[in-house]
């Protein structure tokens, strides 16, 4: 049974869905016909048939936690490329240095938050 040419431009438009009058009438009949596929369904003997949340029976698949010994400080070390002071060495990946500050006391860093520090003015002189 297909729906109405009003249900499917409903459901499109709660879908955000734009359709042509061709879609409308192609998804009429394709929803019409999942409608009664799923009512098919629907009379299907279930009343002796436990509610199941998967098909398959749970099966644990890790293994049993059992102490072993730990490995070894230089075991550990062993395969390491670089070793410094008894520990890994990698290579430094965090920023860089902090660059030199100025040496000239009268610039100022325009971004500073410090409310004394100079300002050019742009015509030669300071402000106050």
């Amino acid at each position: 049974m297909p729906l109405s040419e009003h249900q499917v431009r409903h459901v499109a438009q709660l879908a955000r869905l734009g359709l042509t009058g061709d879609e409308v009438a192609t998804f009429a009949e394709q929803l019409g016909q999942i409608l009664d596929y799923a009512e098919q369904v629907g009379e299907v003997a279930t009343a002796e048939v436990p509610p199941t949340a998967h098909p398959l029976r749970p099966v644990n698949v890790l293994r049993c936690d059992e102490p072993v010994d730990a490995l070894d400080h230089d075991a550990a070390l062993a395969p390491a490329p670089r070793v410094n002071d008894g520990r890994f060495q990698v290579p430094r990946i965090a920023g860089e240095e902090e660059p030199e500050a100025s040496a000239d006391p009268n610039s100022a860093d325009p971004n500073s938050a410090d409310p004394t520090a100079a300002q050019a003015t742009g015509d030669g002189g300071e402000r106050p």
